[in-house]
């Protein structure tokens, strides 16, 4: 049988070592230009509006200059799947720049230089076919159409822009230089808890994180598997008004074959995070980590009634100690 953590008595959150902090993580700043392919017809929401005797403030109308573009699709698709990695790697700091570990920076310059490739591949791919579109959105558009509203491939190119950038963490002291001595120690003060202040955000967002990985888990293995079966009837449709009968397990939860990456997902970040070796972390990390060797399988926790009840004790156990250091926090319950 695999242990429980024996949770120790929760106090406020320990005071953070600004200093190291900025000697272990640097600052991780994505950002990225696309664009959209929509704009506001304010000539045709009005005459939507007339047409319907409502006022023109009510009705807003879009169109797509491109129509359905599929190459304008799939830059969005890698801005987006970008971004998933870029905050799976990372924890907010300020809007619009992350805080990075030191010892993942180099994988996260990594995973971004392959992210830029494939942007700019895909950038690439709809410029070559833009001006195809152009012409097709003509016919598509009809009278919608406005020429006045398309601009050159060599201008339609300086909509995008992708950039990935590590710069390092300063410290208060940072500011003294050319400062007088009063004035610098005011200051000094305030970025002092400016970082402290923006280090507990960022452990309140992993917290967070960490409690929707692992309570997904303790939530979907809580069931037992008595082989009973029920029948049951799905959702009517046009073509089966009443329904299909099936057949299902009584009791037995679903969940997805990714149950088990999130949740190591999440025992790489609580150990990668842990920059002020916070015991809390670590013990959320190696029970999970124990309760998932030998490289255990959502399918695995779907056949194994036994290993089932034992991940999912660790993970409930777990779960607790997730609870109470956000409660430590002071997160509360509307996060």
């Amino acid at each position: 049988m695999l242990d429980t953590i024996n949770s120790p008595t929760f106090q406020a959150a320990p005071s953070v070592d600004v200093v190291n902090i900025s000697s272990m993580a640097s600052l991780a700043v994505l950002s990225i230009g696309n664009f959209s392919g929509s704009k506001k017809d304010k000539k045709a929401g009005e005459e939507v509006a007339d047409s319907n005797g409502v006022s023109t403030g009510l009705v807003r109308l879009y169109k797509d200059l491109l129509g359905k573009c599929e190459e304008l699709q799939d830059i969005q698709k890698v801005i987006t799947s970008t971004r998933k990695e870029h905050d799976a790697l990372t924890s907010p700091w300020i809007k619009g720049v992350n805080i990075v570990p030191t010892v993942t920076s180099a994988d996260w310059v990594s995973r971004m230089s392959e992210c830029g490739k494939t942007y700019w591949d895909a950038v690439d791919t709809f410029l070559n076919v833009y001006q195809d579109k152009v012409i097709d959105a003509q016919l598509q558009l009809g009278p919608l159409f406005d020429a006045t509203e398309y601009v050159s491939t060599e201008d339609m190119r300086k909509k995008f822009h992708f950039s990935a950038q590590l710069m390092p963490l300063g410290t208060a002291a940072d500011w003294r230089q050319d400062v007088p001595d009063a004035a610098a120690r005011e200051r000094e003060v305030e970025l002092e808890k400016f970082y402290r202040d923006r280090w507990n955000a960022s452990m309140k967002n992993m917290w967070q994180r960490v409690h929707l990985a692992v309570s997904n888990m303790a939530d979907r293995l809580d069931y037992v598997d008595t082989g009973e079966t029920e029948t049951y009837y799905t959702k009517p449709t046009k073509a089966n008004p009443y329904g299909v009968e099936k057949t299902r397990k009584v009791g037995v939860k679903t969940f997805k074959g990714t149950l088990v990456p999130n949740v190591r997902e999440m025992i790489d970040l609580l150990r990668v995070m842990n920059l002020d070796n916070d015991t809390h972390m670590s013990a959320v990390a190696d029970k999970l980590d124990e309760a998932l060797v030998n490289d255990v399988t959502s399918e695995q926790l779907k056949d194994d009634e036994v290993l089932r009840q034992e991940v999912q004790a660790v993970a409930a156990d777990a779960l607790k100690t997730v609870n109470d250091q956000i409660a430590a926090l002071g997160m509360g319950s509307d996060w």
